[in-house]
Parts: C-alpha cells; sequence; structure tokens
C-alpha cells in the first residue's frame, strides 16, 4: 500500500471534516471514565473520573493544531530575499479566527494537568 501524500489528503477530505475534528477534540477535554473503588460500607462502587490522558492529549492536539508541535516553527518562504516568521500573537489571531477557543483550550489544560497532579498525590482505593 503505498503512502498518502497531503494533495492526496485533501482530496478526500470534506468541507466540514477539520471543524468537525476540532470539536471532536474539544469533547475529548471533557473525557472522564470509570473506576472501581471501594464504597464507604465496603462494597464496590463504580464512579466517574476525568480522564486526564485523553484530556492531556486532546489539549495538546489542539494547542498543536494553532501553534505547531513545540520543536516547530511557521516559515513562509514569500521568494528567495524574504521570509516570514509568524509570531506567537499572529498564530494565536489564526486561530481565533478560526474559532478555536484559545482561552479555553489553555484554562482546560492547566485544569487537567492540576487535577492529574492532584490526583496523583492522593491514595488510591485498591
Amino acid at each position: 500500500m503505498r503512502k498518502l501524500s497531503e494533495a492526496d489528503i485533501r482530496l478526500i477530505m470534506e468541507s466540514g471534516d477539520v471543524t468537525e475534528a476540532i470539536e471532536v477534540l474539544r469533547e475529548g477535554m471533557k473525557a472522564s471514565q470509570s473506576i472501581r473503588a471501594t464504597g464507604d460500607n465496603g462494597q464496590r462502587i463504580y464512579k466517574q473520573v476525568p480522564d486526564h490522558g485523553t484530556r492531556i492529549t486532546c489539549a495538546r492536539l489542539l494547542l498543536e493544531w494553532g501553534f505547531g508541535k513545540p520543536a516547530q516553527t511557521t516559515k513562509l518562504e514569500i521568494d528567495k530575499k524574504e521570509t516570514l516568521i509568524e509570531t506567537p500573537a499572529q498564530i494565536i489571531e489564526k486561530m481565533k479566527l478560526a474559532n478555536v477557543d484559545v482561552e479555553g483550550v489553555a484554562k482546560t489544560y492547566l485544569e487537567v494537568e492540576n487535577e492529574r497532579v492532584r490526583s496523583e498525590s492522593e491514595p488510591t482505593d485498591n
């Protein structure tokens, strides 16, 4: 099977695919999972807890979509004499124009990270 090029991928994408993918990532930042725990009376119960792995992955992917991967920079070569490197402010502006809630993405990422750190410091029921 041959590898698809970027041009090939554009041919199979539909107009709303990017918007739908962004919405999936936004929903993923609210992900939860069921875990088994011991209730106050000693019985096994199931409770919903944040799915930190999924939330962090979705937040990271949204941030990478907007800003590029941390090691990447956005460089546009206009001609051989002039090169334009977009600033973070320009990238944020593009995200806002694409209706991405930049503040919400950053806030959710920080909340998830803080919750993950808190949950790692709590004792677990075995």
